[in-house]
């Protein structure tokens, strides 16, 4: 009977049907007991990476050759900074002392 009369109250002066059922549970402790979710396990293949082989040069047998490769790779470029004209100078400069 408390229950009728407090649910009718409770529609007159709450006009929506959710929070008077909130209420309700609330005035009587009705709770829900919480329902029990189990985690979803998903199964997903195992990607492997792929081992990235790097070219290696090969290494320089001197300082004079490796002097001798610097110079010539800024003297192939196609278009040389004013910098670039210097390190050649630099380079050329070093490779005539060694």
């Amino acid at each position: 009977m408390k229950k009728l009369l407090a649910s009718l109250f409770l529609q007159m002066v709450f006009k929506n049907v959710n929070t008077t059922k909130k209420l309700m549970d609330i005035i009587f402790d009705e709770t829900k007991s919480p329902k029990v979710v189990k985690p979803k396990i998903v199964k997903t293949p195992v990607k492997f990476k792929k081992e990235v082989v790097i070219n290696q040069t090969e290494p320089v047998s001197s300082k004079k050759q490796e002097l001798i490769d610097a110079i010539q790779f800024l003297k192939n470029k196609t278009t040389k900074t004013k910098v670039d004209k210097d390190k050649i100078q630099m380079l050329e400069v070093i490779l005539k002392s060694v």
